[in-house]
């Protein structure tokens, strides 16, 4: 997931904030 995270964000801070916010829906 953040594969297709990283090619749709352009920021990496973003991208890293949507990848901890999959893992908080994940837990």
């Amino acid at each position: 997931m953040f594969i297709v995270c990283m090619h749709v964000c352009s920021y990496m801070h973003v991208c890293a904030h949507v990848e901890i916010n999959q893992k908080e829906i994940n837990q």
